[in-house]
């Protein structure tokens, strides 16, 4: 059974789980920018309270949700079959 994220994202183990956090901190404590990948909006991660988006790793890359898109982001990723952190199949 795979472990889900906040955003209901899959990762196949603990291990990825964790690397997956880690992931996140680290592309927060760079307070860097992106788009979203749900409305395309402009966004900027922080850990210093001026985030405006959650992000994800997947597939590789930084997946950024903006606030008003949590919702359609969260269905999208409860019913993605790959893990988010390694892409092994579910």
């Amino acid at each position: 059974m795979p472990i889900q994220g906040g955003f209901g994202e899959p990762y196949c183990s603990q291990t990825c789980y964790d690397n997956g956090g880690k992931y996140v901190a680290a592309v927060m404590l760079k307070n860097q920018t992106g788009v979203c990948g749900v409305c395309q909006k402009p966004v900027k991660a922080s850990m210093y309270g001026k985030s405006d988006c959650a992000i994800v790793p997947y597939e590789g890359v930084n997946l950024f949700i903006c606030n008003s898109c949590t919702h359609q982001g969260k269905a999208y990723l409860s019913n993605y079959r790959k893990c988010c952190m390694c892409q092994s199949v579910l």
